[in-house]
């Protein structure tokens, strides 16, 4: 992730999805970041645990990690996401269950995991348990949410979140006309 991402404390959207991302999600995310609404980094090849300062964006709506590499359990600290209603996990290595998440009072509207266990195997062994998420994939299935959740090409997102659209030219960054 770009270290001079950080600078940019009023930024409310980050979408790096399938921008050949490598090593671990950054801490700073979660503290500098605080503003985000809008979080997606995924199909990149991220590694590592999530850092638990993710779980102190407030304001957090959607958070889109899956097809990656990251591993570990989801954070204590996720329970505090009080805003999320999307949050997409699949093609990752987390392991344990999502109880934090399926706590929180109100219910989150799209909660996908590796919480399926793979029909080709006899093993009923799943990556993650979880009681609340709204569709269930395994690792082998690389196509597993797609129906479910495919933003469209244009630049206003499936669920009604209005996407800025910015141009970075010749050092000047302006907004685009939607």
């Amino acid at each position: 992730v770009p270290e001079w991402l950080r600078n940019m404390t009023k930024l409310t959207e980050l979408s790096l999805k399938a921008s050949s991302l490598t090593g671990i999600i950054p801490d700073w995310i979660g503290t500098d970041l605080s503003k985000l609404k809008f979080l997606d980094f995924g199909e990149n090849s991220l590694e590592g645990p999530l850092p638990e300062s993710v779980g102190t964006l407030s304001n957090l709506w959607i958070l889109i990690l899956n097809k990656n590499n990251l591993n570990g359990t989801i954070p204590l600290s996720f329970g505090q996401l009080k805003s999320l209603e999307t949050f997409l996990i699949d093609d990752n290595q987390f392991e344990g269950n999502a109880d934090i998440i399926c706590a929180r009072k109100d219910k989150i509207e799209y909660f996908i995991a590796d919480c399926a266990s793979n029909p080709e195997t006899s093993s009923d062994v799943v990556e993650i348990r979880c009681d609340c998420c709204t569709l269930c994939c395994h690792d082998q299935n690389a196509t597993c949410n797609d129906a479910e959740w495919l933003g469209n090409q244009e630049s206003i997102w499936e669920n009604g979140y209005g996407r800025v659209k910015w141009e970075f030219e010749a050092g000047e960054i302006s907004l685009l006309n939607n």
